[in-house]
């Protein structure tokens, strides 16, 4: 399999002078009709050794070392979205404003939670994509 075929592929899956040096994310445009300039990117995070010590710090530098990766990577810390729920809900359980219990973070399939981040707490802002 080539990876560099695709109309909508940003970064090689090699990198550097020899292109030896494997990618820690993934850039591609959004698939529309006709030309865009728009890009998504995406990364992973996961320590193993330190999840097994504390799920909870496991999944805070899952998330951290995610975010790193994408700001390396160009992107835009901000705009960044976390996708697994259960990360989400570790991570508001513990920091999140007002205090809930781990369960009461659910979300369902497609939804979102909205939040500022003031210093180390989560100031939850409110649920689904409106502005």
């Amino acid at each position: 399999f080539d990876g560099t075929i695709g109309a909508g592929t940003i970064l090689a899956p090699y990198g550097g002078v020899y292109r030896e040096s494997p990618n820690e994310a993934m850039a591609a445009l959004i698939p529309t009709e006709g030309e865009t300039t728009t890009a998504t990117l995406m990364s992973h995070g996961y320590d193993p050794y330190l999840s097994e010590w504390s799920p909870f710090h496991g999944a805070v530098y899952a998330v951290t070392e995610s975010l790193a990766k994408i700001c390396a990577a160009g992107g835009d810390a901000p705009l960044v979205i976390v996708a697994h729920g259960g990360t989400v809900m570790a991570l508001m359980s513990e920091l999140g404003e007002p205090k809930k219990d781990y369960w009461a973070w659910h979300v369902g399939a497609g939804g979102c939670l909205r939040c500022a981040l003031d210093g180390g707490r989560l100031l939850y802002e409110g649920d689904g994509f409106d502005a």
